[in-house]
């Protein structure tokens, strides 16, 4: 093995030139004596292979036959440069590598693979077309709702077709009746869908200001015990017409006290029920008692 004496690297036998850094290998070791004698130094120098020495100046060097000439500028480590390339160019290979996985993934992602199932899916098929069975005609007479029996009366109208027009309304003041001294109230309305339908015409008794007069009478008193007379009705026709429709009330109801009051009526269309169809007028008066 031959030792490079620049950077120390052991060669092969076979090299000429260090691997490492270049540097020509010898082929005996060179030795050099250096001798001082305290005033005046001498070196012996013994002649080397390359046939000089120091006295010789050295610029001489005489080579054996067929030896090579030794280069005079010592070779680039290109062992160097190959492997860094190599790493560099390795490297590379890596990331360009890496950046197309990275793609690849991302495009896998946005388009997914859809997975058919591979077990078959049968095709339908047309079943038999079943037909419904025909229905078959009752033997029962049927009868339309429309059709009524001679004795059957028809049926009533609902209370929201029922309507009135009214007309007008008077009074005839300190009319005896049944020996009790009263007031008679006349009116005149038409009522609309209201045949056979039983029906009030109602009048209830108030102040001026909207208070209700109150009575013990259950005769002349609505449910509630105000002051009211009642005529019952039931029209003959879808439109009939009440010329003179009168009701009776005697002052001994308004069970007022000695002096004069504004009063007022309120004439209304009531059903059986007490409840209001339409209401008619108000109308005012004066009453005195004595």
């Amino acid at each position: 093995m031959k030792s490079c004496r620049t950077c120390g690297i052991e060669n092969s036998d076979a090299m000429r030139f260090c691997v490492e850094c270049g540097t020509p290998l010898t082929v005996s070791p060179m030795v050099v004596n250096v001798q001082n004698s305290g005033t005046q130094g001498q070196e012996n120098v013994p002649p080397t292979v390359f046939g000089g020495n120091k006295n010789t100046g050295g610029g001489q060097q005489n080579f054996s036959p067929g030896f090579p000439n030794a280069p005079t500028q010592k070779p680039k480590g290109y062992g160097k440069i190959f492997l860094i390339l190599g790493g560099v160019f390795a490297l590379f290979l890596l990331l360009l590598t890496a950046g197309a996985a990275i793609i690849f993934f991302n495009w896998q992602s946005n388009n997914p693979v859809v997975v058919a199932d591979a077990s078959p899916t049968p095709s339908p098929t047309r079943t038999a077309e079943k037909k419904s069975p025909t229905p078959s005609r009752s033997v029962s007479p049927t009868v339309s709702p429309n059709v009524l029996k001679d004795d059957e009366p028809p049926p009533p109208k609902s209370d929201s077709d029922a309507r009135a027009d009214f007309d007008k309304v008077w009074v005839d003041y300190n009319v005896t009746d049944k020996g009790r001294l009263g007031m008679r109230i006349h009116v005149k309305f038409t009522v609309h869908n209201m045949k056979n339908i039983d029906s009030d015409l109602a009048i209830y008794f108030q102040r001026e200001d909207g208070t209700k007069i109150l009575t013990n009478n259950k005769e002349f008193a609505s449910k509630d015990g105000q002051v009211a007379v009642y005529r019952a009705l039931k029209p003959s026709y879808d439109e009939t017409v009440y010329e003179d429709l009168q009701l009776f009330i005697p002052y001994t109801e308004f069970n007022l006290s000695r002096g004069k009051y504004k009063l007022k009526l309120d004439a209304d269309l009531i059903n059986k029920n007490g409840d209001l169809v339409q209401h008619l007028t108000f109308y005012d008066f004066e009453y005195e008692k004595p």
